[in-house]
């Protein structure tokens, strides 16, 4: 990879663990639906981030490609889970 997706790749993760700190210390302040569907948002973008990023480099490996394959089905599934009612 290069030097760039690297960079790309932890710019990324620290905007995860940013959002996922933001969560954390608004979980008495804010409804646990609220907190909730912050941290499946949350998901979602990091999941769409790590698609286009590693998606530019995913034609050199195809380990790559199919965790990247496997890692869509997981993210659609866990999104099914929140979308029925309680």
């Amino acid at each position: 990879m290069s030097p760039g997706v690297i960079a790309a790749l932890v710019v990324g993760v620290l905007g995860v663990f940013a959002f996922f700190a933001a969560g954390k210390l608004a979980r008495g302040k804010v409804s646990a639906r609220a907190v909730g569907s912050t941290a499946l948002l949350v998901v979602l973008v990091c999941f769409f981030y790590l698609f286009v990023e590693l998606g530019r480099v995913a034609n050199r490996s195809s380990w790559l490609g199919m965790a990247i394959l496997f890692g869509t089905f997981a993210v659609f599934r866990l999104m099914t889970r929140f979308e029925s009612p309680r």
